[in-house]
């Protein structure tokens, strides 16, 4: 199963939109976090003010030394932002 998931993982790359979904004007007003790795390029800086107009009181962490599975490559350091986000 994880060797065929590999070897075909490019595949599915057409099924990831290139841009944000239309959600009909529909926003979010809770409080949400964003965590990513310092090393990665899943939230990109570029992409902040389109999260921001579905998410208006989000925040954004990112965690020194991680690439884009933050949590699992520094699984301390993301459990710290987790924890200061729910603890409010």
């Amino acid at each position: 199963m994880c060797a065929h998931y590999l070897a075909n993982w490019s595949k599915r790359l057409c099924s990831v939109p290139g841009k944000f979904p239309d959600v009909g004007g529909r926003r979010y007003e809770g409080e949400t976090v964003f965590i990513s790795g310092e090393r990665s390029s899943y939230v990109p800086e570029s992409h902040r003010q389109a999260i921001l107009e579905l998410f208006p009181r989000a925040r954004f962490e990112v965690v020194p030394g991680a690439g884009h599975w933050v949590h699992s490559e520094k699984p301390e350091q993301f459990m710290a932002v987790v924890d200061k986000y729910l603890a409010k």
